[in-house]
């Protein structure tokens, strides 16, 4: 059954691979990894933030300080911490984190999990799942403060994990496109959520996970706000995602913006990662690095391509169902494009992204932004870092809001 699905989802992998024109994901990396100067690139895109507005909001401020705390508690850079405040050498780290990625042992309880158990202790848990999650459920805990509901849903950590990830064949749901590992792993915490008896208009909800759990999060927040919005109009859920992974549609990225907000910190690639930003990464390609990093060979086959009209993308600005090929797309950009004027040019209907309003922290303030702006992915060390930044960023916060009062 599993090798069945597994199968299923690669082939559904290579359709929409090939559909972008890359013949293989190994061939996108190696057309990626070619683009050594990418990062810069993306620092030259950050000069039009100065005529995007910034938020202030201390009341808003707070609540992202409080919700990306929580988020992160079951983060893997909490874990390292907590490995090294118990003064593990790096040997005996590596060693320990080894043992808890692999020992199956009923009776065996990992360093992480004692570590969450530690620091869930000082919430008032009223459902814990934290330490569980297979393909069919995620791992999740909700917190209970008087009338306030808090669902904190964990990022990928283990090999099912990984599976839900991969599992991103656009799912229909009300007319919009959703990653369906995702919206199966919401649908899931829902269940558990009624059978619980903790959905009650009594209550006001705040849904909240880091990079795959903020993804998670968003869809349960979307579930919440459909379901109460049958009897009220304004519903009472929020949600907030850190480093969210690519989860719904455009248009269903601007509908959550009613009640979801993420954010992204730096360089954080997670966001940018999707079948949509393969498209954009080619088009930079095309625009940039032709000569430089293709044979003759290639340019010439690229080229026909272009010039016969194979490589299709939707352009929304034209129209539902109007169409530019990759020459076409090319002739309209500026001299030096940003990611935001690439990206507008190449949205298919179905292709995925962060949802909701979208905070880019950088250079100590946050900026909003469009989804267009971070849809081009930057492979470097520093965005690796700056996925499990969201630690820092909390105290970030805190000092600000500190020297502010």
């Amino acid at each position: 059954m599993q090798l069945q699905l597994m199968s299923e989802i690669l082939d559904s992998l290579k359709v929409q691979l090939d559909a972008t024109g890359i013949k293989s994901l190994l061939n996108w990396i190696w057309l990626t990894l070619k683009i050594g100067r990418q990062p810069i690139v993306w620092t030259k895109n950050f000069d039009h933030y100065q005529n995007y507005s910034q938020l202030t909001d201390h009341k808003l401020l707070r609540e992202l300080q409080r919700t990306a705390d929580i988020s992160t508690e079951l983060s893997p850079y909490r874990v390292y911490e907590y490995y090294k405040s118990e003064r593990f050498s790096f040997a005996a780290m590596f060693k320990t984190y080894l043992q808890d990625s692999y020992d199956n042992k009923l009776n065996y309880i990992s360093l992480s999990k004692k570590k969450g158990r530690l620091a869930r202790q000082k919430y008032n848990v009223v459902l814990d799942h934290a330490d569980e999650s297979n393909y069919s459920k995620p791992a999740f805990f909700v917190i209970k403060d008087s009338n306030l509901i808090t669902i904190v849903v964990r990022g990928t950590a283990n090999k099912s994990d990984k599976m839900i990830d991969i599992d991103a064949k656009p799912e229909q749901v009300d007319g919009m496109y959703v990653h369906s590992g995702f919206y199966w792993h919401a649908q899931t915490i829902f269940q558990d959520l009624e059978l619980e008896n903790l959905i009650s208009e009594n209550f006001t909800y705040v849904t909240t996970g880091h990079s795959m759990g903020g993804a998670v999060s968003c869809l349960l927040g979307y579930l919440l706000y459909q379901y109460f919005l049958q009897t009220n109009e304004n519903p009472k859920v929020t949600s907030y995602g850190y480093g969210m992974a690519c989860v719904g549609c455009i248009k269903f990225s601007k509908y959550c913006s009613k009640f979801c907000t993420t954010v992204v910190n730096g360089f954080d690639s997670v966001p940018a990662f999707s079948f949509h930003s393969m498209k954009v990464q080619m088009e930079r390609l095309l625009h940039e690095n032709n000569k430089k990093f293709m044979s003759k060979s290639q340019q010439v086959k690229i080229n026909q391509q272009i010039k016969d009209g194979q490589i299709m993308m939707q352009n929304p600005r034209l129209g539902e169902t109007a169409n530019l090929n990759l020459g076409q797309i090319f002739e309209t950009l500026s001299q030096n494009p940003t990611s935001r004027e690439i990206s507008e040019r190449c949205v298919a209907e179905d292709d995925l992204f962060p949802a909701g309003i979208i905070y880019h922290y950088i250079k100590g303030k946050f900026f909003q932004i469009s989804v267009h702006d971070i849809s081009e992915i930057s492979l470097s060390i520093p965005s690796i870092f700056d996925h499990f930044g969201y630690v820092q960023m909390v105290r970030d916060i805190g000092i600000m809001l500190d020297k502010q009062e």
